[in-house]
């Protein structure tokens, strides 16, 4: 599901004039959110739902169970909620939302992309010991006597394994550490027209 989109969505029927809960119907509706999940979004509560469409945003979102919209809504029910409470123009502060997502989603390609280089290169890399095995013997070498046969040979067969497990173990760390770093999908920061979406005034809501 397209987050971004759908926020975007919103903010242009709000500033076309429609109303807030039919910005979010219509365009869930349009978006393929339907059902009772949608109709969750219009049904009474005694008070409205003061998220009006967020609400039905999230349980989709929970149904679908993917980790980075989940994160992606959160941003956009935290956004709508700040809007409520500092009574900024919702259609701004979804769009200011809507440009962080998207802004985080191309970082997160772009990381993908930067990660793949590194993550295909120590895998070669752990592949060329093997290699080198192959590559003795064809030429008339035996390389694994001299490794199997005690004295330095197995000394630096031992040495070599260890440091090809040490420099997977480390390779495997440091994507690990890069695919963590956070992608920016918390409440918006952008400014618009001299306005921030967070803490403006407000100490931060």
């Amino acid at each position: 599901m397209d987050v971004a989109g759908v926020l975007t969505e919103v903010a242009s029927r709000l500033r076309a004039g429609a109303a807030v809960d039919v910005a979010w119907h219509r365009t869930l509706e349009r978006a393929g959110i339907g059902g009772s999940v949608l109709g969750g979004a219009a049904a009474p509560h005694g008070e409205r739902d003061r998220d009006d469409g967020v609400d039905a945003l999230v349980r989709y979102a929970a149904a679908e169970a993917d980790p980075q919209v989940l994160a992606q809504v959160a941003a956009a029910r935290a956004a709508a909620r700040l809007a409520r409470r500092t009574g900024a123009p919702l259609a701004d502060v979804l769009e200011a939302c809507a440009a962080g997502l998207a802004e985080a989603a191309q970082a997160d390609a772009a990381r993908r992309i930067a990660l793949a280089g590194p993550a295909s290169t120590a895998r070669l890399l752990g592949w060329l010991p093997v290699a080198g095995l192959g590559l003795g013997a064809a030429l008339g070498a035996d390389p694994l006597a001299v490794l199997l046969g005690g004295g330095p040979g197995t000394a630096a067969g031992l040495a070599g394994i260890a440091l090809l497990v040490l420099g997977r173990q480390w390779t495997a760390a440091l994507v690990a550490r890069a695919r963590r770093e956070p992608s920016g999908t918390g409440p918006p920061r952008a400014r618009r027209g001299g306005w921030t979406a967070v803490g403006r005034d407000h100490g931060g809501g």
